[in-house]
């Protein structure tokens, strides 16, 4: 009888390849389609305010991947230009002068970026990346399912990480929603200025503050 051990528990009448076989087929799938989407995941376009406390103006930032400041982003409304051509803008191929009205603007760092940054982690990781990934292992387990015919051990294990993974879900997404009553009950968005949630960053800054 060959004895064959299996993530990490030895299994009657296996083929030795086929365990090493499996994990390495799984593990370059997960890689193959990490490497496909991540590139369009990161680059997706995220959004926060910068209140100017100058003229009590509201401007909706957009930028892409994780850094939300120390580049150019796309700014809305148009907000007066301090340096010429700061973000390569042009006008009949002079950079833009300053005093114009320009969408895309370089934005300084400041604390409260920090924050931004973090938020923005944690709705990449919450939002893009749990939900595709619990799919794709559901899917893996949907097919172990169909699969096990009347191997007991198949079962098990399908069942095992279908259940670790909707389990997984519902502490993952429960504990955000725990904390974000709290967060509300408590008032930290009016301790700590952050506008109408404690997940909702409003930074201020000064006109020349770009």
């Amino acid at each position: 009888m060959d004895n064959t051990r299996r993530f990490g528990r030895l299994v009657e009448g296996s083929n030795p390849s086929g365990g090493i076989v499996g994990i390495m087929k799984k593990t370059f799938l997960l890689i193959l389609l990490g490497g496909i989407f991540f590139p369009f995941i990161v680059l997706a376009a995220n959004t926060y305010t910068i209140i100017d406390v100058d003229s009590a103006t509201a401007y909706t930032v957009t930028y892409e991947g994780i850094i939300p400041c120390g580049r150019c982003a796309t700014v809305n409304p148009a907000a007066m230009a301090f340096i010429q051509g700061e973000c390569g803008e042009e006008i009949g191929g002079v950079p833009v002068p300053v005093g114009t009205l320009i969408n895309h603007k370089y934005v300084h760092c400041s604390l409260c970026h920090g924050f931004v940054m973090l938020d923005g982690i944690i709705d990449f990781a919450l939002l893009k990346i749990v939900p595709p990934l619990a799919a794709l292992i559901l899917i893996i387990s949907g097919i172990a399912f169909y699969q096990a015919g009347a191997s007991p051990e198949k079962f098990r294990w399908a069942r095992s990480v279908f259940l670790s993974v909707i389990i997984g879900l519902v502490i993952i997404y429960t504990s955000w929603i725990v904390v974000s009553a709290v967060m509300d009950i408590v008032g930290i968005a009016d301790w700590v200025g952050f506008g109408e949630g404690w997940f909702q960053i409003e930074c201020e800054i000064t006109t020349r503050g770009w």
